[in-house]
């Protein structure tokens, strides 16, 4: 009988490792593992806070978007991979299941509503399909709404900028 050559097996990346390691973990184990992160990033959003009120917001607002990505990214895929082990625990799964019932909830609603603002108007539909241009071509005109409220938002939020560097620039003096 021939003998079949056989590839030799690839050797398992670190994270591979590392993701089977910590599926072997028990329910409590990885509730612990969970909290690591979340007690290791948010005394780094409070030192963010800490170096833009010294007069560093640039650097302050990189190290709070820094933690913000980090813990996203982190605790997003620690909790892929523990999920199945934490929902063992009738407490987390309880919990875990009445906090999807109401984002779901909370989406179906937020759909609804948005659908219902976006639904077409009377005017909009007449002037598509070419008939009572007339009252298409009225004043008031939900699209010049929001170009106008984006400006005045834009403009709100320059004025607050500004008054608040003037401020800032005021304190530094003192």
């Amino acid at each position: 009988m021939p003998v079949i050559a056989c590839k030799p097996r690839r050797k398992m990346t670190a994270l591979a490792s590392a993701r089977r390691r910590i599926q072997q973990l028990g329910p409590y184990q990885s509730l612990a593992l969970m909290l690591l992160p979340i007690v290791l990033v948010e005394p780094l959003k409070i030192v963010a806070l800490v170096v833009a009120g010294g007069g560093h917001w640039l650097t302050g607002t990189g190290i709070m978007i820094a933690a913000y990505a980090v813990s996203l990214v982190f605790v997003e895929r620690l909790f892929k991979v523990v999920k199945s082990r934490l929902m063992t625990m009738n407490w987390f799964a309880n919990m875990w299941t009445r906090f999807t019932a109401m984002r779901d909830t909370t989406w179906r609603r937020l759909r609804a509503l948005s659908a219902k603002r976006l639904r077409p108007s009377p005017r909009r539909t007449a002037f598509q399909s070419g008939v009572g241009r007339a009252v298409a071509r009225q004043p008031h005109n939900q699209t010049m709404d929001v170009i106008s409220a984006s400006f005045c938002f834009r403009n709100v939020s320059v004025l607050a900028i500004s008054s608040f560097r003037a401020t800032m620039s005021g304190w530094s003096s003192v």
